[in-house]
């Protein structure tokens, strides 16, 4: 399987946002840098043509009376008033210099550039410049060169695109704020909801799941909390269905149970009416038959207790209590009971932790048809009550293992079990903070083992 990258909703917010104020930004900076590079340049052209011929206008008399004093006058001053001029210089008809604005000698390479009458665009040490000729008298008096230099409209165009670079990146800074608080308040009542589907998860019905807003999310909320208390009837129905199937399974071992004691009774009491006993027999006969009664009801007082539909309520208990009323009733032929358990106060749900153990030893006997031996211990270790209950029955096959506590998936033939008994089991356990594990081999018996945090509300802490 390929591996993907997950993307958080705020990433997922905050990146499209990003490339948007990126393209608009670079789009943005593209279409200006461009206008304003035509509209500028188109200006400078035109400014210089202008002056250009301005100065053509101006030097006719003196071109036409080697008033060159005159016409150095006119250059300077045009170059003096116009500071993005570069240069200035004026040709005879013959295309001889008359004057120029060069310090350094008039080059000559500047003769072979351009033609009369046309604008060429010239890249100098200094710079692009634009250079404007104009015919003085349609050229029969001469011609007229102006350089414009392009150096201040790129400097201003440089510093407005820098400027647009500025704005861009304040513009994704703020944009990356606002995502991120408006992200947040999408995102917060999602983070509550998935919070409260994680505590559901875990068996924790009482959850209550509260959204401050007045949108859609709120009123999934509502929703959601409407699932939630139906899931917990439901959860609280199916808890009892199992636990009178589960009785409805231990039904046959009861009546056998309670059906020794009666005959026993029964027995004892005939004898008292046969015969002339003294005393002591008498005594002995009554005896026995107060214990009888006592045996019988026990067990009818365990199944009961059992079948009862009690509200969840966590209290403190004793683990060994819970162990020995279910062990009380267990009584299946060809089966060996064998205990190890100590006298453990843990808090939980006494109900609820009973089916778990009665549902787990029920299975532990069924998986032993021909009989065997039923092992349960209990004890405290490191914060946590442990315990164990193993049988030496068929085992549970490898590849069903990691199944076991699906529900509605069963080993057994159909009619026999709905398969949510350890679905069921496993869902108790973890709403007590607590875990299931199973070994098991095929033919040798398997073993399950509960943990559960002795102190789970912190009642015992020391002060």
């Amino acid at each position: 399987m390929e591996s993907r990258i997950a993307l958080s909703l705020r990433a997922k917010f905050i990146i499209p946002i990003i490339g948007i104020i990126l393209l608009l930004g670079a789009v943005t900076t593209i279409f200006v840098h461009s206008t304003l590079t035509s509209t500028l340049t188109r200006e400078l052209q035109e400014r210089g043509t202008v002056i250009s011929k301005n100065l053509a206008a101006n030097s006719i008399d003196a071109i036409l009376t080697d008033n060159v004093v005159e016409l150095r006058r006119l250059i300077f001053d045009a170059k003096e008033a116009e500071k993005d001029i570069a240069y200035v210089y004026i040709l005879d008809s013959k295309k001889d210099i008359i004057v120029h604005t060069f310090e350094d000698g008039f080059p000559k390479a500047l003769l072979e550039l351009h033609s009369s009458g046309d604008i060429r665009l010239l890249e100098t040490e200094e710079g692009f410049i634009r250079s404007i000729a104009t015919p003085v008298l349609d050229g029969k008096a001469g011609f007229v060169y102006v350089g414009i230099s392009e150096s201040s409209i790129r400097e201003k165009i440089a510093d407005i695109t820098k400027t647009l670079f500025i704005l861009t990146f304040i513009a994704i800074g703020a944009g990356i704020l606002l995502a991120y608080f408006t992200v947040n308040l999408i995102t917060k009542p999602i983070y509550v909801l998935t919070k409260g589907a994680e505590e559901i998860g875990k068996g924790n019905f009482d959850t209550r799941i509260n959204i401050s807003t007045e949108d859609e999310v709120a009123i999934l909320a509502d929703a959601f909390n409407k699932m939630i208390i139906e899931l917990k009837k439901s959860m609280v129905r199916l808890i009892q269905s199992e636990k009178l199937a589960s009785i409805g399974m231990l039904a046959a071992g009861v009546a056998h149970e309670i059906n020794n004691p009666l005959t026993n009774i029964l027995l004892s009491a005939e004898s008292l009416l046969r015969k002339r006993t003294d005393e002591n027999t008498l005594k002995q006969k009554l005896e026995e038959i107060i214990s009888e009664v006592e045996h019988a009801r026990i067990i009818t007082r365990n199944l009961s207790e059992f079948s009862r539909q009690v509200e969840p309520e966590i209290k403190e208990m004793d683990i060994k209590e819970i162990l020995e009323r279910i062990l009380g009733i267990i009584r299946i032929k060809n089966i060996r009971v064998e205990r190890d358990i100590q006298s453990v106060i843990l808090e939980g749900d006494p109900s609820q932790l009973q089916q778990v153990f009665l549902n787990i030893i029920i299975n532990a006997v069924q998986a032993m048809p021909k009989g065997g031996r039923l092992s349960v211990s209990a004890g405290e270790a490191n914060g946590f009550v442990e315990v164990s209950i193993s049988d030496t029955g068929v085992g549970i096959p490898e590849e069903s293992l990691g199944k076991i506590f699906d529900p509605f998936f069963t080993t057994k033939k159909v009619g026999e079990g709905t398969g949510l008994g350890l679905s069921i089991c496993l869902g108790i356990v973890e709403k007590h903070e607590g875990e299931i594990k199973v070994n098991s081999k095929v033919g040798e018996g398997s073993t399950f083992t509960v943990r559960l945090p002795v102190d789970r509300y912190g009642k015992h802490s020391d002060s």
